[in-house]
Formats: C-alpha cells, sequence, structure tokens
C-alpha cells in the first residue's frame, strides 16, 4: 500500500470515527433530554396531587361549615343541645 492510498485509509477512518462519536454525543443528549422531561412531569405530577388534596380537604370543611348553619339556621343544633341537657 502507498503512502498516499494510507493517508486517504487514514482520513477516512478518522471521519467515521468522528461520525460515530457525534451520533453517540447526540443519542446521550437525546437520552438525557427525555430524562430531564420525565422528571419535571413526575415533579409537576406530585405538585398537582398535593394541591388537590390539600383543596379537598379545604372543600370538605367548609361543607361541614355550611352544613353546621343550615342546621343551626333549622334550629336541630338547638333541639339536640336541649335534648342532651334534658337527660343530664
Amino acid at each position: 500500500m502507498d503512502t498516499m492510498g494510507f493517508v486517504l485509509l487514514l482520513l477516512i477512518s478518522f471521519f467515521c470515527i468522528e461520525i460515530f462519536c457525534m451520533y453517540i454525543v447526540t443519542h446521550r443528549l437525546a437520552r438525557q433530554k427525555a430524562a430531564v422531561c420525565h422528571l419535571k412531569h413526575c415533579s409537576e405530577t406530585y405538585q398537582l396531587r398535593i394541591i388537590l388534596n390539600e383543596w379537598n380537604i379545604v372543600v370538605q370543611e367548609a361543607r361541614r361549615t355550611r352544613d353546621y348553619f343550615d342546621r343551626i339556621e333549622r334550629g336541630e343544633e338547638n333541639q339536640q343541645l336541649n335534648n342532651f341537657l334534658s337527660k343530664l
């Protein structure tokens, strides 16, 4: 093999290695980007779950409060208190 052919073969092999390395880097960056997107999605889902649970607790307390005042307006609460006091 003459020196010109060897140099040409060497340049082609370096070019192939460079293309392969670029492919590896691009693939790794794509995997990292996908991992970051997945972690963000998990974090947002967790935060939304916390917000919805807290909102549900507030709604339940509001419903209990509303029911309590509705019972007071109808006089049911006073009757229960009077019944309890009369048994003492």
